[in-house]
């Protein structure tokens, strides 16, 4: 197991690490020194128990913040968040460096977007495979839901980014070039101010980024999201079967998070192995507008995860007699004393997609109800949707009006150029 001197919320790759050297000492041990990560590939050596153990069974997951649109220049890149939302894409895999020999000693890349060590050429090598999801928040969350798992205070923790750091941050985006090179040291051209030496991006195996102010684009830009929708995060996933992920899943990951405006435009000339690698897909999702979430613990989440108090034990027969009772009660009221309209809704709110033949979804009906006229069907339209809203953690009201429906787009459409 990992040692307390290391933060698993602020220093998750320290953690990673740690235990990837231990595993590869053991197995180069077993096997005689010839290739002891081999075994490593597609599997996990240690880290994700660490991470699992610390979450769910040492109060840990209460510590992890929660990432959204309010604090994504918050936090520091390279530390652990959560994030919630629904798959809205399949971007196929990508290839990376998972594990590479550094003299003697075996190192990893897994979970980051770059090494954090030089990698020497040549040198002995794994190219390992990660799948990448583009996800969105769940499209028609409802408030209750986000207001169930805040998380920590961001602003209060030791990896959130000080007023300084942003602003060293901001500055560097404004810059009219920068080229960052290998050894760290940053050369502004003769019209850029000089920076501080603390203000160089201290990765030894920075690859040289080249950047303009014009090709800077702005943080989390709408044209690659939903409608209505500013925010959203691409997830690499590893170890895992592709199908255990399908597409529309609403799920919560976590893992380390990685967002920085500097990697938005990388040069074609770069020398590090792990910019060739990266798949043409991405470069429709720049860093500098959607974050990296690198998945350590994933889970697919229901109804029940989005209360902020779940039971523990199941209800008795009657209380639960009791609960369906009132809540009968108050659905006959809503619907203007229709007791028969009430146990329709209640049944419609409960069912769950059983299977598919063909074209038809089994398991959920439409429910129609029909004898309002214009003036109340207005004014029942609003109590059920704004019942609804109380009810469930996501719903969403269409008027199904002539206009809406000559000008809406009910359902997706691919970009063939992009592929999306």
């Amino acid at each position: 197991m990992v040692g307390p001197q290391y933060d698993l919320v602020g220093n998750p790759l320290g953690a990673v690490r740690a235990t990837f050297e231990r595993a590869a000492e053991a197995a180069a041990a077993e096997s005689g020194g010839r290739e002891p990560v081999a075994a490593f590939r597609g599997k996990d050596w240690g880290a994700n128990e660490v991470f699992r153990s610390f979450l769910f069974e040492q109060g840990g997951l209460d510590k992890v913040p929660v990432l959204d649109a309010s604090n994504l220049g918050l936090i520091k890149p390279n530390t652990l968040v959560r994030f919630r939302g629904m798959v809205q894409d399949m971007l196929g895999n990508e290839y990376y460096v998972g594990a590479f020999k550094d003299g003697s000693t075996w190192r990893t890349n897994k979970f980051s977007d770059f090494s954090p060590f030089s990698i020497p050429h040549p040198c002995d090598s794994h190219l390992w495979e990660r799948h990448l999801f583009h996800c969105v928040p769940v499209p028609g969350q409802n408030s209750w839901t986000r207001e169930s798992s805040p998380g920590p205070d961001v602003c209060t923790m030791s990896i959130c980014l000080t007023p300084e750091q942003r602003e060293k941050r901001k500055r560097g985006a404004d810059n009219d070039a920068m080229d960052v090179s290998e050894n760290g040291n940053v050369e502004a051209s003769s019209s850029s101010k000089k920076p501080k030496d603390d203000d160089a991006h201290n990765s030894n195996s920075s690859p040289e980024v080249s950047m303009n102010k014009e090709h800077i684009p702005e943080m989390n830009g709408v044209d690659h999201h939903i409608p209505g929708s500013s925010f959203s995060c691409l997830v690499k996933v590893y170890d895992m079967p592709e199908s255990q992920v399908k597409l529309n899943d609403v799920a919560e990951f976590i893992g380390v998070y990685t967002f920085d405006p500097e990697l938005a435009a990388p040069t074609d000339n770069s020398d590090d192995i792990m910019f060739d690698l990266i798949e043409d897909v991405t470069a429709q999702l720049p860093p500098s507008k959607v974050p990296r979430l690198h998945c350590l613990v994933r889970r697919k989440l229901s109804a029940h995860d989005f209360l902020s108090k779940p039971p523990t034990a199941e209800p008795s027969p009657i209380l639960l007699k009791s609960i369906r009772q009132s809540l009968l009660s108050h659905l006959t009221l809503v619907l203007g004393k229709d007791e028969l309209a009430a146990q329709c809704l209640l049944l419609h709110l409960l069912s769950r997609l059983l299977n598919k033949v063909d074209v038809v979804t089994v398991g959920r009906l439409s429910l129609n109800f029909t004898g309002f006229n214009r003036e109340s069907a207005s004014i029942f339209g609003n109590q059920i949707n704004n019942l609804i809203q109380r009810l469930l953690p996501y719903s969403q009201a269409i008027p199904l009006s002539i206009e809406y429906l000559n000008t809406a787009t009910l359902q997706p459409r691919k970009d063939n150029k992009s592929g999306r």
